[in-house]
């Protein structure tokens, strides 16, 4: 496959927003876990699978799960597809109007009669007089209400068993009742409406339908309990549910399991399209009952080639220009998408060149742009009463302008920040860094970086180079964001400059030329206060010569089965990307030294949510280094199979894992050396969650010696990490 650089011709073949939708037509590139993804749903859809499972889809925004769900809507078989999308307000408001509303009538009826038809079948028994009549029943040829008026069975006896046969089946008696009063013609429409979220009717009240659907986890109850009533009788359904973003509040989670246990049987197909939250919010408990979880990555260069090609026949772009479409977008298929649709418009009727790109991705990439930041800069410091200057040169050497600057004090001390538009070349990059390294030359001096626009995914340099990660503009956060950074950059120069003055009247009271009873009160003082200040250093010093730096990642003292050390790595691996390679002690130790290095950590540990990242950074060492020694003793000591006793305590190490994981802030992990970026972490977090998810398998799959492990390993996962293109998205 090949792109050439003729001129873009006719309309725009790329779509506006890059966002798909479900039922229309849209263009999806094959990767190898939507390939995987599709293999596993065609195979329920024609039969030849091994029926219905569970499927749990990882991926961040713009990363495919809505066209992944478009291609599901596709696929041509004897199967209902229902799809329901999470954002709509709630879950009672997904059953309302999004499931009900794709069910039909007369298909909940027929399959009731299915149930009565199996009732009337007991009753009537395995006599030979009446074995046709049974084959009939079962097979659907004939009408169980028919049947029974016809050879004067007791219908009233037979519809009590039918209602309790449907009780038992959705485990709610209201449901149970409705369901079954789906069978009396003058009571249909009003069960339906109750089954759409009304309240019941007098009429269904005597007859038991008292409550009404209207709390999350009666919906959940509802949903689960419609699709368990047509799995019963082989009316085979496909389920995809899009748009779980947020995690799942923990009062939602007993319903939703209760709905995963529903989605069991082999005619019910159930597909998640999640994010890692999502899943690391449901608890090991929920987790363990999804069959498979697959995770979308990033387009990789022939990835994002092809996605191109496929819109424009392989005309307008050139293929010199996919490394920088990869590299400005992380290959997030949905930014790709809104980056060559804005480049194909910039190119009229002459072809995409790597300026046009550019301009593109200024347009584009910058969701949120202030028409006028430094007016907006200006007005935020003015209300918050913080005296500054704007457009200075806060020293008279080369490279020392600031964009605005807030004095600290009356010795030079001050915030400088830096504002830009977005940085997607290293060269813009490297001036900006050029310009904050020349402010630090200044003592005493604090630079943030202010950017309009958005800043490239490869492009990690920027942060070491300032005294904060960069502030991004955005129109409702961004004036809490800069007064909560000014205002922790000039409480540290404060105590910074405080700690010098104490220090300057230390050297000043101890000189000869003092009065004595002066020097003999301040000396008291100073001794004082500095017994304190070497008290608290001692007690320091003796705190990191006995921290142990990062737990040992070696191999456990007993071998883990074939494979599974390969998991382990993977995802000790993923914390090392998060965190950084570099040891909490080691952090310490360098932030005691005198030269600059030390002088930037100590910066960096004013700020107080450093040291809930490296909390939660220890703790999840602990817990792996913990988890890998427990497995590999259950692993030498299980038999094959494991016994009910050994499963258990398998359930419990997961339990505990689980339990710890989910608790742990990731989002607050602090890199601690040269470490990922954005994008990268992302993908590190799904490695995360995905092993979390699928543990449990995983070790089961190891110790049976089968291809369970390699099975259980989330699809498109190997592949990604052999990739090099950052970034993450949903098309």
């Amino acid at each position: 496959m090949t792109m050439s650089g003729a001129a873009a011709p006719g309309p725009n073949p790329f779509p506006f927003s890059g966002t798909a939708r479900v039922g229309q037509t849209a263009v999806t590139t094959l990767t190898e876990a939507i390939g995987f993804t599709l293999t596993q749903a065609a195979g329920f859809v024609n039969g030849a699978g091994s029926g219905g499972r569970i499927l749990a889809v990882v991926g961040g925004p713009g990363s495919g799960k809505t066209h992944l769900a478009a291609e599901l809507h596709r696929l041509d078989g004897d199967v209902r597809f229902v799809y329901l999308d999470a954002l709509l307000d709630g879950v009672l408001a997904l059953y309302r109007h999004g499931f009900v509303r794709q069910l039909d009538l007369g298909e909940a009826v027929a399959a009731v009669s299915r149930h009565y038809a199996e009732v009337v079948a007991e009753e009537l028994g395995d006599s030979p007089f009446t074995a046709e009549l049974v084959a009939s029943l079962r097979s659907g040829a004939a009408d169980p209400q028919v049947v029974v008026e016809e050879i004067g069975l007791m219908a009233g006896r037979l519809r009590r068993t039918l209602r309790q046969r449907l009780h038992a089946l959705t485990g709610d008696e209201s449901l149970g009742a409705a369901f079954a009063l789906l069978l009396v013609p003058d009571l249909r429409s009003s069960v339906w409406e109750w089954l759409s979220g009304n309240p019941p009717t007098a009429p269904l009240r005597e007859r038991g339908v008292t409550a009404s659907i209207g709390d999350d986890g009666l919906a959940l109850t509802a949903m689960g309990a419609f699709l368990k009533l047509f799995g019963t009788v082989g009316r085979r359904l496909m389920v995809v549910v899009d748009g779980l973003d947020d995690p799942l509040p923990q009062r939602v989670r007993p319903g939703f399991r209760r709905l995963l246990d529903m989605c069991t049987g082999p005619d019910v197909f159930l597909v998640l399209c999640c994010t890692g939250e999502f899943l690391r919010s449901l608890g090991q408990d929920v987790r363990q009952r999804i069959d498979t979880t697959v995770a979308l990555q990033p387009l990789a260069g022939p990835e994002v080639e092809q996605l191109v090609h496929d819109h424009t026949g392989g005309t307008g772009f050139p293929v010199e220009l996919v490394p920088e479409i990869a590299r400005l977008t992380g290959g997030n298929a949905r930014w790709i998408i809104r980056l060559c649709h804005r480049a194909y418009e910039l190119a009229a009727s002459g072809e995409v060149t790597p300026r046009r790109l550019r301009r593109a991705a200024e347009q584009v990439m910058a969701g949120s742009i202030a028409p006028d930041l430094h007016g907006e800069i200006s007005r935020i410091l003015d209300d918050e009463g913080s005296p500054y200057l704007a457009g200075i040169d806060v020293d008279d050497r080369e490279g020392a302008r600031a964009d605005f600057w807030i004095a600290v004090g009356d010795d030079g001390a001050g915030c400088a920040i830096i504002v830009s538009g977005s940085v997607f070349q290293s060269a813009e990059a490297a001036a900006l860094e050029s310009r904050a390294a020349g402010l630090h030359k200044i003592p005493g001096q604090r630079v943030l970086l202010v950017v309009n626009g958005e800043i490239a995914p490869d492009l990690t340099g920027l942060g070491p180079s300032f005294d904060s990660v960069p502030l991004l503009y955005h129109p409702a956060t961004f004036a809490t964001e800069l007064i909560e950074l000014v205002r922790r950059m000039t409480r540290g120069l404060e105590e910074e400059r405080e700690r010098r003055l104490m220090r300057e009247i230390h050297d000043a009271v101890v000189r000869p030329q003092a009065g004595v009873q002066a020097k003999v009160q301040t000396e008291a003082l100073v001794a004082e206060l500095s017994q304190r200040m070497d008290t608290q250093f001692l007690a320091m010093r003796s705190v990191i010569s006995g921290l142990v730096g990062a737990p040992d990642f070696g191999r456990s003292p007993q071998p883990l089965p074939a494979g599974l050390d390969e998991h382990f790595d993977r995802v000790l691996a993923a914390v090392t990307g998060l965190t950084g390679p570099e040891s909490e002690r080691e952090m310490v130790q360098r932030a005691l030294s005198m030269d600059e290095s030390g002088r930037a950590q100590r910066q960096a540990f004013q700020d107080p949510g450093l040291y809930t990242g490296l909390g939660a950074a220890a703790v999840l060492r602990v817990l792996l280094v913990w988890l890998r020694e427990n497995v590999a003793r259950w692993c030498a000591a299980v038999s094959v199979p494991p016994t009910a006793v050994q499963t258990d305590q398998l359930d419990a190490t997961c339990k505990i894992f689980a339990d710890l994981y989910t608790s742990i802030p990731l989002s607050k992990l602090v890199v601690t050396g040269p470490g990922a970026n954005a994008a990268e972490r992302v993908r590190h977090r799904d490695t995360l969650d995905v092993f979390a998810a699928q543990l449990r398998q995983l070790v089961l799959g190891a110790i049976a010696g089968s291809d369970a492990a390699s099975a259980a390993e989330p699809p498109g996962l190997p592949a990604a990490r052999r990739r090099s293109t950052p970034g993450s998205g949903e098309a």
